[in-house]
């Protein structure tokens, strides 16, 4: 009997260990801060566009058709990034008036500038810095933004037909880190930065402000401030789905911690589908340099939407001949993005059904049940989007307090 429930033992452990190869531990040697880069910091205001270049609460408190020209083209590509969907009489108006303008174009050049939005900016050490040398554009889902320690364009991109647009940021500084590697110099200053220590004084320090007469918040409903994210300095900042508010007039503290997940050596014996991820030249991706999971989820949407509505939304990575959406595909791109996300969560629900199934004995891959599940599995659309076997995300802790400002700034 002792025998014969061994022997079940053994391969109970061999079928988990076939299937499921890969688990995470806490690694027992603790790791130097310095061996891995500070994060990427990308800051958005929550205001669109200068107010000097167009007014928005005024255009839209007016008859829509009394709108002019140069409104109306604002307006069009405004309304990618920002909540007038409800405004049915503004947007029967902005969709009945044809207006062939670049949306990218559009929205840098309503976006507020550096100057405008930065006043001092500090890292690593006591002493103030431009902040023109620390941050740099990028154009995310939420329009134009501004970034610290993200990789330049070129360590990013792979393509040349990538939109010129979107080949952001460029501040041409090569990258002395991989991901799989860490930093190959020893070098104090390097790109992306070191975490140079613990504490305040280590840290990244920005003081974001705005006149009061240049804010504009008829885009987000009242919505005032700036919105925060940190993440690899590889990867594209969504800024849309996660971030952090910052409000005017606080002052903000933020306490980052990094969290690194590094494979063995023997786990690049198993197939992808077996591991379930990908090291960084497993993947080829058609943009991308280095593979990450958020990266060939972009390529994979802008796909979809490309299939769906026969163009691309503005900030997702698409080539010189792809047509951006305009107002005319708002309704389509939403519809293919929801699509997107229920055809993932689909996926998942139905893999973790068979899993559980397959574990405790109702299922065996013999059946037709099974069969069955697997085609319907496949019928999902998907682009396999496995995690990076190698990977850096960054958790933060917020706290605020009141902060005193001058009176004309916020």
């Amino acid at each position: 009997v002792s025998i014969s429930l061994c022997i079940k033992n053994v391969f109970e452990i061999y079928e988990k260990r076939q299937s499921r190869p890969v688990m995470i531990s806490i690694a027992k040697d603790l790791s130097s801060t310095f061996e891995i880069p500070f994060p990427a910091v990308t800051i958005c205001p929550e205001t669109k566009a200068n107010v000097d270049k167009i007014d928005i609460l005024k255009a839209l408190n007016q008859d829509a058709k009394n709108l002019s020209v140069d409104e109306i083209t604002n307006l069009q590509a405004l309304s990618q990034v920002c909540d007038f969907s409800d405004d049915n009489k503004l947007m029967r108006t902005l969709n009945q008036t044809k207006s062939r303008h670049d949306v990218i174009s559009v929205l840098q050049n309503l976006s507020y500038s550096m100057d405008e939005m930065f006043s001092r900016c500090r890292y690593g050490s006591r002493k103030l810095t431009e902040c023109k040398k620390l941050f740099y554009k990028v154009m995310t889902d939420e329009g134009l933004c501004y970034t610290f320690n993200m990789m330049d364009q070129l360590d990013l991109f792979d393509n040349n037909t990538l939109d010129e647009a979107i080949r952001l940021p460029n501040h041409g500084t090569s990258s002395d880190w991989f991901l799989e590697k860490d930093f190959e110099s020893a070098k104090i200053e390097v790109f992306p930065h070191r975490v140079f220590g613990s504490g305040v004084e280590a840290g990244l320090a920005v003081e974001l402000s705005m006149n009061k007469s240049q804010l504009n918040p008829g885009c987000k409903r009242g919505i005032k401030g700036f919105r925060l994210l940190f993440h690899s300095p590889v990867e594209l900042p969504l800024m849309s789905q996660q971030f952090y508010n910052i409000p005017f007039q606080k002052l903000t503290m933020i306490s980052v911690k990094p969290l690194s997940i590094y494979p063995s050596k023997d786990l690049k014996g198993y197939d992808p589908v077996s591991r379930q991820c990908y090291f960084h030249n497993e993947r080829k991706l058609k943009f991308f340099k280095t593979y990450a999971k958020s990266s060939c989820h972009l390529e994979c949407l802008a796909e979809q939407i490309r299939q769906s509505c026969g163009c691309v939304k503005f900030s997702l990575p698409h080539d010189n001949k792809t047509e951006v959406c305009d107002l005319s595909k708002l309704d389509c791109m939403r519809e293919a993005e929801n699509n997107y996300t229920m055809n993932g969560l689909q996926r998942k629900l139905l893999s973790k059904e068979i899993r559980r199934a397959l574990k405790n004995g109702i299922l065996k891959k013999s059946d037709e049940k099974y069969k069955r599940l697997e085609k319907r599995l496949k019928k999902i659309e998907s682009c396999n989007c496995l995690s990076s076997c190698t990977s850096l995300k960054y958790e933060a802790e917020i706290s605020q307090t009141d902060f005193s400002v001058t009176d004309n700034d916020e």
